[in-house]
């Protein structure tokens, strides 16, 4: 890692940041209704699953001491994809060089993005 730090350092001489990011849905399952039978009688009716939920982004920064999160509707690359621009924005005098897990979404629609080798199982993103 210390020869891929330098070379960026090279290449970008301002401030580098390293983050960590994951993403967790958080929701509501919808109350089940009740029904009155006799003991012993397995009540019948129709079950609807359905859950009310949000995408909570988020990525923290232990190096100052920073986190970023952003909530979104959907897990997918687009989502991924602006929450990566917000944080830039957020941060635009950084280089941001991010760990991420092998989710699909983070490696969807990356095209303007620099990818970097995995190591240790996940992908780290780096933006400019």
């Amino acid at each position: 890692m210390s020869h891929l730090t330098g070379a960026i350092r090279q290449e970008y001489p301002q401030r580098i940041l390293y983050w960590s990011q994951d993403e967790s849905r958080i929701g509501l399952l919808t109350e089940q209704g009740r029904r009155i039978t006799a003991k012993g009688v397995k009540p019948k009716g129709k079950v609807q699953w359905s859950f009310q939920y949000r995408w909570s982004y988020g990525a923290v920064c232990p190096q100052i001491g920073a986190s970023f999160f952003w909530e979104f509707t959907h897990f997918n690359g687009d989502c991924f994809s602006h929450f990566l621009q917000q944080l830039s924005q957020h941060y635009p005098e950084h280089f941001h060089l991010i760990q991420v897990d092998n989710a699909g979404a983070h490696l969807a629609k990356l095209s303007k993005y620099r990818v970097i080798s995995s190591f240790c199982s996940s992908h780290p993103i780096a933006l400019k």
